[in-house]
């Protein structure tokens, strides 16, 4: 066990995770130990309670030990709490990654930009596959990438951003020039619906992109009528039987 790193306990109920700050102390979230959420330092065997204590490793990028050690004291020294978090678990996740609920985060694929919300909890609403938007974990969204946080100078408060992104799961409305991750993002964030991958774009590839968005839809409509004229034939034929 190291300064600055997330451990967790398994107890029955529930798992209790914290931060590490060394010297046998422990920084964490009593979300299951009180009536009134809480930060608190205790010792490291105060905070196990007998149970073997177990390192947590994390998919996306951690910063720095110092930072996260920074980071735990930080929020331990406010009175009243900066950022709102769901369980120890999230608080734990926040100081070793800097993620805190309602961020704006996005990864690089290589050919792309993959932009979602992170809702706490080690979990983000985003568009699935380029189908619908679905709730995964943090791990599955980030595909082995580097996660970044996207800053905006003004935006919704943490929990109205989420309360946005929840509304819209399960929408299958996916289209790469007008409808894409990044533009959904935002729109959680801000209330506007942009994506700067496709502003960015010339006027003609876009015009291009979405002519044959059309077609695609005209070719598809086409052969589903001509499909249903098929079957309306057919079910008028009289059988001899």
């Amino acid at each position: 066990m190291k300064k600055g790193d997330h451990i967790y306990v398994d107890r029955c109920s529930c798992k209790q995770h914290g931060i590490y700050v060394g010297e046998d102390l422990v920084v964490y979230w009593t979300d299951q130990d009180s009536k009134s959420d809480q930060l608190c330092r205790v010792s490291l065997a105060e905070f196990t309670q007998g149970a073997n204590s177990k390192v947590r490793k994390h998919a996306c990028r951690c910063i720095d030990r110092e930072k996260t050690i920074k980071k735990a004291e930080a929020r331990l020294k406010e009175e009243k709490l900066k950022y709102k978090f769901i369980n120890s678990k999230d608080f734990a996740i926040y100081c070793r990654t800097g993620l805190k609920m309602g961020d704006h985060i996005y990864a690089d694929y290589g050919h792309c930009f993959h932009h979602g919300i992170y809702c706490g909890d080690n979990e983000v609403i985003h568009y699935v596959n380029a189908k619908r938007i679905g709730k995964t974990l943090l791990s599955k969204f980030a595909k082995t990438e580097k996660i970044h946080i996207k800053r905006h100078r003004k935006s919704f408060s943490q929990t109205r951003v989420v309360k946005r992104a929840k509304r819209r799961l399960g929408e299958r409305n996916y289209n790469l020039i007008f409808n894409n991750c990044e533009h959904f993002a935002n729109w959680c964030k801000k209330g506007r619906s942009r994506s700067s991958q496709v502003e960015e774009l010339p006027k003609s590839t876009i015009k291009v992109a979405s002519d044959g968005i059309k077609k695609v839809k005209q070719v598809t409509t086409g052969i589903q009528k001509g499909v249903l004229r098929k079957v309306r034939k057919t079910s008028r034929i009289r059988t001899p039987w």
